[in-house]
């Protein structure tokens, strides 16, 4: 193992998870990261499928149970919209929860694969995002003055409020990770020139 490469996969732990422990970044250290970023994977995207199915449980069963008809459609496209993320989302991550490592340039391709596809989870999420609203803009409209009612200047301040700060959270969370993901790429970028310019040599 040449000087530059050595010094690579120490470049490449410390951008992952820079600790005592694995300070050395030896292939076994590279190789067991890449392992324990795997199950993480796994356990997100398992949790991700429990929240799922806990959310449309409690969206259909109002769509079902709900004698308003607007919130029967409200309640059923929002499941609807939830269904299709949590697809697109298993999707998006097939192949890659789960994978074997035994090279430098292996890990980085694996790395590069795994943020072009955590940047389209970025996608899936603000189509979420602005699905989810589309359907909330209406619906906290008919809450409020749905039948003619007239609502409280508190009960429309909350109504519209929480949309907000729901929303609020959702762009800041995506716009967080977007800013993540361009940082990540310059530091594989970097990593990438720095193993092409080792094979040349």
């Amino acid at each position: 193992m040449t000087s530059t490469d050595r010094e690579l996969e120490q470049w490449t732990e410390m951008w992952h998870a820079p600790s005592s422990a694995e300070a050395s970044a030896t292939p076994e250290a590279i190789h067991r990261h890449v392992e324990r970023r795997s199950r993480s994977l796994a356990v997100w995207l398992a949790g991700e499928m429990a929240v799922t199915a806990c959310a449309v449980v409690v969206l259909l069963h109002r769509a079902v149970t709900n004698p308003d008809l607007f919130e029967k459609v409200s309640m059923g496209l929002l499941a609807f919209i939830v269904v299709s993320a949590m697809g697109l989302s298993l999707w998006n991550w097939r192949g890659v929860v789960r994978t074997s490592m035994s090279s430098t340039s292996g890990f980085l391709a694996l790395s590069c694969d795994r943020l072009r596809r955590f940047r389209r989870a970025i996608r899936i999420g603000w189509g979420l995002l602005l699905g989810e609203v589309a359907v909330f803009v209406p619906w906290v409209w008919h809450q409020l003055y749905g039948g003619a009612r007239v609502p409280s200047d508190a009960a429309e301040r909350f109504g519209w409020g929480w949309l907000a700060g729901v929303t609020t959270i959702g762009v800041v969370l995506l716009v967080g990770l977007e800013v993540w993901a361009r940082r990540e790429d310059r530091t594989l970028k970097d990593l990438t020139k720095e193993l092409e310019g080792e094979d040349v040599r």
